[in-house]
């Protein structure tokens, strides 16, 4: 693309009001989302897939962006 990251968050960032992190921070809740509704992988095989190798910083970060626990999501949410 021959353009800096910096400058590319900063496109980005005009565009959508979200920065790249923050789009790429929002796949990941929906990645993480949907598995917790429509998997039977536990929390920590699902932070695994997702690319964290703590299921606890996992487990924080989505506590982060949805307002409730990996688990407590899934109890909530399960497709029946």
């Amino acid at each position: 693309m021959n353009i800096s990251i910096k400058r590319l968050d900063v496109i980005i960032k005009e565009i959508s009001s979200l920065s790249v992190a923050e789009h790429i921070h929002q796949k990941i809740i929906i990645e993480a989302k949907r598995e917790l509704s429509y998997s039977s992988k536990t929390v920590q095989e699902i932070a695994y897939t997702l690319g964290y190798l703590d299921p606890s910083y996992f487990s924080r970060f989505f506590k982060k962006y949805v307002g409730i626990a990996p688990s407590l999501y899934r109890e909530n949410n399960t497709s029946k």
